[in-house]
């Protein structure tokens, strides 16, 4: 299971200065070989593109040893380029906080404060050794309409699938969700059942009880709700 892999993202730890890059010898050298310049100090398209093909490479690489191991390859990457799908307010909120923690203009920050992952699920999907792809729309923590979140990376995901021959799997979030809104869940296993996912997923177990920082606020409920809809699925 290659779970969400990234670059180094200062939103996981609270970090907001700009340490998006490695500007090693052979970082630097693979970008001037790959665009014919430097490694630039923004984050430009062009550094976008780098950081989704180098880790393209690696899950090629790293999915090939498992099939040689004799094991099957899933892969979920982080929602990204929410603007382009239409869901401008994370970055909103961001740019917001960013400016008043460092001052001056933020948009470049966030744009590398958002880039978790890989925004082309085609091409995550694509990867030879791949039998399952999905990924984990979790409305609650970007801040977003719930049902059009969630559908709308259900159906890229499930489209990227479909075109490269891989199972679905999609995730629930089951962390950190505030109390009185436990019931979006359902809609959320709704919305996965209507994308074709063949598996479906909540993290974590018994909604994060033991990880205090993250626990949800009724986690008793939410673990109830999701015990009864996985029910009605299997």
């Amino acid at each position: 299971m290659w779970d969400e892999p990234h670059f180094y993202t200062g939103l996981f730890v609270r970090d907001l200065s700009p340490a998006w890059a490695c500007y090693c010898e052979t970082c630097s050298g693979l970008y001037k070989d790959r665009f014919g310049h430097a490694l630039p100090q923004e984050f430009t398209p062009d550094v976008k593109q780098f950081r989704e093909d180098s880790l393209l490479g690696l899950l090629a690489e790293m999915t090939r040893y498992g099939h040689e191991k004799g094991l099957r390859n899933a892969l979920c990457p982080v929602p990204t380029d929410l603007d382009s799908h239409g869901f401008p307010e994370p970055a909103q909120r961001l740019k917001s906080v960013v400016e008043a923690s460092v001052g001056g203009t933020a948009s470049g920050a966030v744009d590398a404060l958002l880039h978790i992952g890989i925004g082309d699920f085609e091409r995550c999907a694509a990867i030879p050794d791949l039998d399952i792809f999905g990924t984990d729309p979790y409305w609650y923590l970007f801040g977003v309409d719930p049902e059009a979140f969630m559908r709308t990376y259900s159906e890229l995901a499930a489209d990227a699938c479909r075109k490269h021959d891989r199972e679905l799997q999609l995730w629930l979030q089951a962390f950190r969700i505030p109390a009185g809104r436990e019931d979006e869940l359902r809609m959320g296993v709704k919305v996965a059942k209507e994308a074709g996912a063949n598996y479906l997923a909540a993290w974590s177990f018994r909604a994060t009880e033991t990880m205090s920082q993250i626990a949800c606020q009724d986690g008793d409920k939410v673990w109830a709700i999701l015990s009864e809809e996985f029910r009605s699925v299997t």
